[in-house]
């Protein structure tokens, strides 16, 4: 009997590190799809490289105040806004909205860079882009940074 559940624990624990995906898997699948259903699925489509992801926040009104270096330290924020709000009061629903957005991550996103190759008119083409993903790793905002490849011959 112990034996069994020993068994089964174990095939239970192996089933949930095995089914664990990656953020960056999640992202890259989801980043390619962008690309190909933005593309109208071009069929000489190739992924050259996706740099790994980085995470990122939209700035508050808080943030530009607040002398703080990490963007998700909220008890910094926090300390911070609580001084503030007894220099100046008038401020407080404002930081207390800032600390509440902070908190929650409603403004966190993820970024990050692809480089792609794909056949235009006969021609190979190696376009670039910058993506934003929002924290599911859905695609927000992408924009083509191709100008910014450096060629090395």
């Amino acid at each position: 009997m112990k034996n069994k559940a020993l068994y089964i624990l174990l095939v239970i624990v192996f089933f949930v590190v095995s089914c664990k995906t990656d953020k960056q898997q999640v992202a890259n699948k989801n980043i390619e799809r962008y690309i190909k259903s933005k593309l109208d699925n071009p069929n000489s489509f190739e992924l050259v490289s996706i740099k790994k992801l980085e995470k990122d926040r939209y700035f508050t009104s808080l943030d530009s105040i607040a002398p703080i270096n990490d963007l998700f330290d909220y008890k910094q924020y926090e300390v911070y806004a609580d001084t503030a709000d007894r220099d100046r009061p008038w401020v407080r629903a404002s930081n207390l909205n800032d600390l509440k957005i902070i908190k929650s991550g409603m403004y966190n996103f993820y970024k990050t860079d692809c480089t792609f190759r794909i056949k235009v008119d006969g021609q190979q083409k190696l376009l670039k882009y910058h993506f934003e993903l929002d924290t599911l790793f859905n695609v927000k905002n992408s924009e083509d940074i191709s100008d910014e490849i450096e060629v090395i011959r």
